[in-house]
């Protein structure tokens, strides 16, 4: 899927954590196709330990934020990335409870299949984030974020596509 590089140029994946996310239609997945209509809403987001695994420590933080590396398409992607979604200072991995620092916009591509990636990081503490307006979330990068805020790389990622008129 090219997530790295093309989204962010490492990750830290946390083998203790679970990161599902779904659509009323079914449940991301590694790069499943979902249709604008069926991912017009923001996901529902579970974080938790795979059983037996690990506690999620108390006052434990995360930041959520869900980019579109391919606009306008995955072979011209000069707007890298769209910021579609970003979620701060969830407390314990409780996305519902966080600041959303943008408002979800779901997919809205142009043309072909377009990668639709989030990304999960541990915060240290909770950070101080201004509002992103809708008009400033094209050629949204990344890596500058999280080191801007003390992110380090994801502790999860999973992704879907979409493309006009397609999928579940």
């Amino acid at each position: 899927a090219e997530i790295i590089p093309d989204v962010t140029p490492a990750v830290n994946l946390d083998p203790k954590l679970r990161f599902a996310l779904s659509f009323p239609s079914g449940d991301i997945d590694a790069g499943n196709l979902f249709s604008i209509n069926a991912s017009a809403a923001a996901p529902s987001v579970s974080i938790s330990c795979n059983p037996g695994q690990c506690v999620v420590p108390r006052r434990t933080y995360y930041t959520l934020i869900m980019a579109d590396p391919d606009a306008p398409s995955r072979e011209n992607p000069i707007r890298r990335n769209i910021w579609h979604w970003g979620v701060t200072n969830a407390p314990n991995g409780r996305i519902a409870q966080g600041t959303a620092i943008t408002t979800y916009r779901g997919p809205m591509p142009p043309m072909g299949v377009h990668r639709y990636v989030l990304m999960l990081f541990r915060q240290n503490g909770q950070i101080s984030v201004p509002l992103t307006p809708m008009d400033g979330r094209a050629n949204f990068n990344v890596t500058a974020f999280a080191e801007t805020y003390g992110l380090g790389a994801p502790v999860a990622v999973n992704w879907f596509t979409s493309q006009p008129d397609a999928g579940p």
